[in-house]
């Protein structure tokens, strides 16, 4: 093997070796860090470099140094193939550029979409709350006392109305299963109403508090403000067997019950009003009466009135036994 086979050789297997270097280091997957830190814009202009040298050796080599007009003429004449190959650094860098710059550019596109999409959840939640904060909610009576709905905690309830919003997915979708949950307590206040239970007292302040129950639910679940008061309506009579009972509740007559029924489903119709979710009609129509109940003069309670107002523990509207 002469000298020239052997350095074109070696130059073959530099070339191998530094391509498959490339492809270790995943030198064609370039990011966005600054073009000096790329490994194939490196590449691209050492291996012109070493290319032009090892062939340049190659064509050199037989020829003496001359530093004069002949000399550099003879330079050119035979440093066409190894300034051929130099000069390739120049497209390779200005390919290996551009793809960064594109690489750089949607970088920053996806960047300026993040950053929107999170100004837009963080402006979305604060309007929301916003909202939630000055929603028109009505009142009614609790033990005689004015009690306002409101949501305790309006960051809540953003996340249970909007589950699918955050700073990445930028879904701002209300979800109807948060004012759907109570569609089965409206179904089952709606069968209370329409069956009445009031043979007896005890069947009557049972029936009563089934009704607060639901309302209670309903509260609970529609996330608002904790009614806190230790004065309750208590009514003692006379159970069987001789055991002595009382009754226990926020309302003091069926006018104050009403007054709450319409207080909850206002709440609803104007949470899914809020949200832009779409109205059931069917549910609506299914349920309409309850509203008519508690705007009309019926009475479905008769014989019901709290006279007594005390001091109690917390405790769950309903009948108790208790000892004198």
């Amino acid at each position: 093997m002469t000298l020239n086979s052997g350095i074109f050789a070696l130059f073959l297997l530099y070339l191998a070796l530094h391509i498959f270097y490339l492809f270790k280091v995943k030198a064609f997957n370039m990011n966005a860090e600054p073009l000096t830190h790329q490994q194939l814009f490196k590449a691209a202009i050492i291996i012109p470099i070493v290319s032009f040298l090892m062939i340049g050796f190659i064509c050199w080599r037989e020829y003496d140094l001359k530093l004069d007009a002949d000399g550099f003429n003879k330079f050119i004449e035979i440093s066409k193939l190894p300034l051929g190959l130099l000069s390739l650094s120049i497209p390779f860098g200005v390919v290996v550029n551009n793809i960064h710059r594109t690489i750089q550019t949607d970088k920053q596109i996806k960047e300026a979409e993040r950053k929107n999409k999170a100004d837009g959840f963080y402006s979305h939640r604060k309007n929301t709350i916003e909202m939630f904060e000055s929603l028109p909610f009505k009142s009614f009576l609790v033990v005689g006392e004015k009690y306002t709905l409101e949501f305790e905690n309006c960051y809540s309830v953003y996340r249970y109305a909007y589950p699918m919003a955050s700073t990445s997915s930028g879904v701002f979708i209300a979800d109807e299963n948060f004012v759907r949950r109570v569609d089965n307590l409206w179904i089952a206040l709606k069968e209370k109403l329409d069956n009445p239970q009031r043979d007896n007292v005890n069947s009557l302040f049972n029936y009563i508090a089934s009704i607060e129950t639901i309302l209670d639910n309903m509260h609970r679940i529609l996330f608002f403000k904790p009614i806190e008061n230790k004065d309750l309506y208590v009514m003692k009579f006379p159970g069987e067997d001789n055991v002595s009972k009382k009754f226990i509740t926020k309302f003091s007559c069926e006018d104050d019950i009403k007054i709450a029924i319409n207080a909850y489903w206002n709440a609803c119709m104007i949470i899914i009003q809020a949200l832009e979710l779409s109205l059931n009609s069917e549910f609506i129509d299914e349920v309409r009466s309850v509203e008519h109940y508690s705007l009309s003069t019926e009475r479905k309670l008769l014989r019901w009135q709290m006279p007594i107002k005390e001091k109690v523990e917390y405790a769950l509207p309903g009948i108790y036994e208790f000892a004198y």
